[in-house]
């Protein structure tokens, strides 16, 4: 049964939603406004037979691809209860949309001939007799039937991305859940999470922020000065340690790289996109955040309370280890890096190196930029990176001559914990034969992210582009292997047991073995090489 309503400010809002769907329909980028006509106003199911017969008469035209083929685009900013809710309850039907008809462009000629016609059919009023009047709403009728029970063929073929079939399975499954669960469903709850699903399904650095979560976001990224000092990013679903910043709050609290935070403040991270989480850890200088804390080797979780500070990130260090060969250890390449490494690199060929190591293991923080630009001082040509997305044109960075600084035979050292920029750094020496990399197989992470607002008060944070190596492959999807692999030292040193309440705090860190055998093997393949 159909609930009608008398008051005609609500039957004007519904058929007044038709005419703005209609007069934002975009055609090359432009606005094309087609004026609907004043008898359609009469009824928002003319205003359903109208709009559908339109699109069935462009078909049937064999207009086809060129009109529908990349669907129906109406202007984000129409009510967030469209006309489509309203036309679901008319005609209960599973074909019809619930939420936005798939995108088309269609030539203004044809829709100012098409509405033309059918407006002089309709707003004939004493001329036409209501027999006639009806003749023409049974036929129109008949054709958005038509069109309605060909929609499930005609999506595929209008719709190569498949996108619009699923908003009818989506929309299948809330009436299943609203209608069938064992009780009656939050259903705010359930469409956060499957937002959330959604975008966590494409990549974790991509989130989904509510009204309430963007603004705890906002607020936070305005006013909050303290950190943890750790790369965090997700893995198994939850919030992963990648790489802990030296000396940090972190650092002093007893993370590692490769715990998993289960909870933050005794929420779940497996509920949290990787935006929510970042922004829990942050917070005024002094203030604390519960983490409840999974760690290899322990049967429960550890309760840590981590004392939020401003991070200092330690300067690049240096030292010689034997024979002219000299090691250059950088904890993040954040902003003035890589200038920090550059003045390190002429120091050293000062003192008589004759040979580098780089060692990029846990560099987990900082900025693209500082990457390429660190890739450069060893480069004099070829392709540091580039970036590109789906509709981000493909961006490449070249290594500039004049900035190489040094031609020495190099090594560079990575493990599971150098993420970002390293890894630029990593695939670039690499790729270009420039010198070896040992050690573990990267973490895998390199993109650029764009910040959406919602009508509704909520944000998108979605990847748009990916940073890839010069042979083409994307960082993030496959990380960067050493041409060099061997086992980081740190997987094989046994951790103690026997206390199992004891926090990460409290046990004693891992004692490094006599040994740094990925070093050694730096060392070992820089021997062998012509100074």
């Amino acid at each position: 049964m159909i609930k009608r309503t008398t008051a005609t400010t609500k039957t004007d809002n519904r058929v007044n939603q038709v005419a703005l769907l209609l007069s934002k329909i975009t055609y090359n980028g432009a606005n094309t406004r087609t004026k609907v006509p004043a008898s359609l106003r009469a009824s928002p199911i003319i205003s359903a037979v109208y709009f559908f017969s339109l699109k069935e008469l462009l078909s049937q035209a064999e207009i086809g691809r060129s009109v529908f083929g990349k669907g129906l685009q109406f202007n984000t900013n129409l009510p967030q209860k469209g006309v489509f809710t309203d036309l679901r309850r008319a005609f209960p039907l599973r074909s019809l949309p619930s939420t936005e008809v798939p995108e088309t462009r269609i030539k203004p000629d044809i829709i100012e001939a098409l509405s033309r016609a059918l407006s002089v059919a309709l707003s004939s009023g004493s001329q036409m007799s209501t027999k006639i009047k009806s003749a023409i709403l049974v036929a129109s009728a008949g054709v958005l039937l038509f069109s309605l029970a060909g929609q499930i063929r005609g999506v595929r073929a209008s719709n190569n991305d498949g996108a619009y079939p699923q908003f009818e399975v989506y929309s299948e499954v809330l009436s299943r859940v609203r209608s069938e669960y064992v009780e009656e469903p939050n259903l705010p709850t359930v469409t956060d999470g499957a937002l959330h699903g959604l975008l966590e399904s494409l990549d974790s650095n991509s989130s989904y922020l509510n009204a309430d979560q963007y603004k705890a976001y906002k607020d936070r990224k305005i006013g909050a000065k303290g950190d943890i000092g750790a790369a965090i990013s997700k893995r198994f679903g939850y919030a992963s340690v990648v790489a802990v910043i030296p000396g940090s709050p972190a650092d002093k609290a007893g993370l590692e790289d490769t715990d998993i935070i289960e909870a933050i403040e005794g929420k779940s991270t497996r509920e949290m996109s990787l935006a929510e989480i970042r922004s829990l850890l942050t917070g005024d200088p002094g203030s604390n955040v519960n983490l409840s804390v999974v760690r290899a080797r322990r049967s429960e979780p550890q309760k840590v309370v981590v004392t939020r500070d401003i991070v200092n990130i330690p300067p690049v260090k240096d030292k010689m280890i034997e024979d002219g060969i000299a090691q250059i250890r950088v904890d993040a390449l954040t902003k003035g890096k890589s200038q920090e490494i550059a003045n390190r690199i002429k120091t050293l060929q000062k003192s008589g190196a004759k040979k580098l190591v780089l060692d990029l293991r846990d560099c987990a923080e900082g900025e693209e930029a500082e990457g390429v630009a660190t890739a450069n001082l060893f480069l004099n040509h070829g392709t540091i990176t580039y970036l590109q997305g789906q509709k981000f044109p493909r961006e490449a960075f070249n290594a500039d001559p004049s900035k190489a600084i040094t031609t020495l035979p190099l090594v560079v050292l990575v493990n599971k914990g150098t993420a970002g920029p390293a890894e630029i750094v990593a695939a670039a020496i690499l790729d270009n034969a420039r010198g070896d990399v040992i050690g573990d197989k990267t973490f895998g992470d390199g993109s650029i992210q764009k910040l959406i607002e919602l009508p509704e008060g909520g944000a998108l944070i979605l990847s748009v582009a990916k940073y890839y190596t010069p042979q083409g492959k994307a960082i993030q999807d496959n990380a960067v292997t050493p041409n060099i692999v061997v086992a980081d030292v740190a997987d094989d040193v046994a951790v103690p047991d026997e206390d199992e309440n004891a926090t990460p705090s409290d046990i004693e860190k891992k004692t490094a073995p006599e040994h740094d055998e990925q070093l050694d093997k730096a060392v070992q393949v820089l021997k062998s090489k012509q100074s």
